[in-house]
């Protein structure tokens, strides 16, 4: 059958099983947990090695962006972290600066995030054991054809070995450091999840679906000869219906619709998978009931709904692992956001203007 444009797909396979709200606010927390995340933890989502970028202008080589107690973040890695989010890997042109602008203050927090992380790892005695990079190394390394291939890769992004290996020990450490202050701190009890399933009910609700089954009589939108043929067409195929003919056979040797190699059989639909005409029809329908010819800008529709699955709950038993999970990852994200707040609240954190001198050194001040 075909869909409204930017309408899911009916014949998906993915479940429409769990309650939209409450999905989709963790959907969202996610999202905003991985921008954090890939910032102030994962190195690596910064500095992809496995794509090749611009080389970095050498004339912003000295220029500072931040600085954190002291250390500074460099306009030319903020340049690389933007750059590795644009489309082509460019920094200018084809995105809107109000973008570009939004992106470069995302890099420069997540980079001083990661410098204070750094720094709190290397005060707790961290270290990056030299066999643990060797290993991480040889991962980069495997994303290569070949060796040559890797080392012209590194050297396009203005990189040698040795920073390569410096990179890749500043990653282990903010790994080891959000290991032990944030995943290894975060726990969620069956009992909490209970309590929080408990407590929002409508979150859980699995929407009223239909089996249907579905015939699609495709016409030309711009020849009125082919719109009423169609609708003759599909008019004779319900009286044919009606009268006995078997609808998964017909939608076999009838339908325009991929649909037509299951016998028409578009398995379990809820609403808003369907065009709004479809989808008023099917929900009205009873089951056993062939529709009337349903026209839409695609043709004529005739629909049977098989059967009718009620609004149901789902079971705690059936969401408890995945909500375990998803409360964790939301309790990670308030864990790691407060104690980078509080890694910044004792630091000296200075943000320098892009464009400013950047020689006078660090001083407290506020996030840019």
């Amino acid at each position: 059958m075909e869909r409204e444009i930017g309408a899911p797909d009916p014949r998906s396979s993915v479940s429409p099983a769990t309650g939209a709200g409450y999905w989709r606010t963790i959907s969202e927390l996610k999202r905003t947990m991985k921008l954090m995340w890939a910032g102030a933890v994962l190195v690596s989502a910064l500095f992809p090695l496995g794509a090749l970028a611009a080389s970095p202008e050498r004339g912003k080589e000295s220029k500072v962006a931040a600085y954190v107690n002291g250390v500074p973040i460099m306009v030319r890695d903020v340049e690389e972290a933007v750059s590795a989010k644009l489309p082509g890997g460019s920094m200018h042109g084809g995105v809107a600066s109000e973008k570009r602008q939004k992106y470069w203050l995302e890099a420069v927090r997540a980079l001083v995030a990661q410098e204070l992380i750094v720094q709190a790892a290397r005060a707790a005695g961290m270290k990056a054991e030299p066999a643990d990079v060797a290993a991480r190394l040889k991962q980069v390394r495997s994303r290569y054809p070949s060796p040559e291939v890797y080392k012209q890769a590194i050297q396009a992004r203005g990189l040698t070995p040795a920073l390569v290996q410096k990179r890749l020990e500043r990653e282990i450490l903010v790994e080891k450091a959000a290991r032990r202050e944030v995943d290894e701190k975060v726990r969620v009890s069956e009992e909490e999840a209970r309590r929080y399933y408990d407590r929002n009910p409508e979150r859980f609700n699995e929407p009223e679906k239909v089996r249907l089954r579905h015939i699609l009589v495709r016409r030309d939108p711009s020849e009125k000869d082919s719109r009423d043929a169609a609708r003759r067409k599909a008019i004779d195929l319900v009286a044919r219906i009606r009268k006995g003919a078997d609808f998964a056979a017909l939608a076999r040797s009838e339908s325009a619709d991929p649909s037509r190699e299951q016998g028409g059989d578009l398995g379990l639909v809820h609403k808003g998978r369907l065009m709004p005409a479809v989808e008023e029809e099917a929900f009205r329908l009873k089951p056993g009931v062939v529709s009337d010819p349903v026209e839409t800008i695609y043709g004529f529709h005739i629909l049977k709904v098989e059967a009718r699955v009620p609004e149901t709950r789902r079971s705690f038993d059936s969401i408890k692992g995945k909500l375990i999970r998803d409360l964790e990852d939301l309790a990670r994200q308030d864990r790691l956001k407060a104690w980078i707040e509080a890694l910044s609240t004792r630091a000296a954190i200075r943000y320098v203007d892009q464009g400013a001198d950047s020689s006078s050194g660090p001083r407290r001040s506020g996030s840019p």
